[in-house]
């Protein structure tokens, strides 16, 4: 029925259970993204020759521990997947990347990690279906 899914997972319990669960559906054909946050701050003030590999990485670490966690789970489920990490705003990089690969579902977690995406439970997923 689905061949192509895209799961947005964040690294949460929550996002890893969606993961999970799009393995009942399938166990090939699955895209899994995690977007990470830009940075906003005045990279004037920053010595990018310095930092501009340190600032990469450290945006891109908590995005690489949630795939790494999401191979980790697929490896267990014996299923294939295909592991994206796009930086931007999670509601559009999640959409973006689901119209580029032709996706026919998107599966996504209750809630986030942190304190504000729990007071804000639901707004990403609410963007995304907008």
């Amino acid at each position: 029925m689905y061949e192509n899914i895209l799961v947005a997972i964040d690294g949460s319990l929550s996002s890893l259970n969606a993961l999970r669960q799009s393995f009942q559906i399938t166990k090939s054909g699955i895209t899994v993204v995690c977007v990470a946050p830009p940075y906003e701050g005045d990279l004037e003030i920053l010595d990018l020759g310095l930092l501009k590999t340190d600032l990469h990485s450290l945006l891109r670490a908590p995005c690489d521990k949630a795939l790494a966690a999401a191979e980790e789970t697929a490896t267990q489920e014996t299923a294939l997947i295909k592991t994206l990490c796009e930086v931007g705003r999670p509601h559009e990089g999640i959409v973006e990347v689901a119209q580029a690969s032709g996706c026919d579902l998107i599966v996504m977690g209750r809630k986030g990690l942190g304190k504000i995406e729990r007071a804000l439970m639901g707004s990403v997923q609410a963007r995304v279906i907008g």
